[in-house]
């Protein structure tokens, strides 16, 4: 990990991937938003990358890269990846989709699985029909 004054000293340089299977790993170091022309502003993780020590910014403004990072929520100090997984399929009258994936390594996750329906089962017998019905 480099220092603050180290960090003070240089400022991110934007990652922008350009081939599918490109991949940024490392710690997140900051994370901020920026206000859009197109509408809600979008995050920007900064990542101190593990292959070369540099911090990179990744502008998660792509509809799959700022839905990745509202579902993940990455915060400072916890390790990720995220891989350029190229363009995807248009859908008619939109533009192709920018893929990518995030992935945040935290340590024992509690995964609540509330609200997915399932049957609940019980230790209850149904009563058993009554026949001294006076019908």
């Amino acid at each position: 990990m480099t220092s603050i004054e180290q960090r003070l000293d240089s400022f991110p340089e934007a990652w922008k991937p350009t081939e599918a299977g490109e991949k940024l790993i490392g710690e997140v170091t900051d994370v901020d938003l920026r206000e859009s022309e197109y509408g809600d502003p979008y995050p920007i993780l900064t990542v101190l990358s593990e292959k070369d020590g540099v911090e990179y910014a990744w502008h998660a403004f792509n509809t799959m890269a700022r839905n990745a990072v509202a579902k993940k929520q990455p915060q400072i100090g916890e390790r990720v990846g995220i891989v350029y997984a190229g363009i995807g399929e248009a859908q008619p009258g939109m533009n192709a989709p920018k893929r990518w994936r995030l992935i945040v390594e935290r340590p024992k996750q509690h995964v609540d699985y509330g609200g997915i329906a399932a049957e609940e089962e019980t230790d209850e017998t149904p009563p058993e029909p009554d026949d001294d019905i006076p019908f």
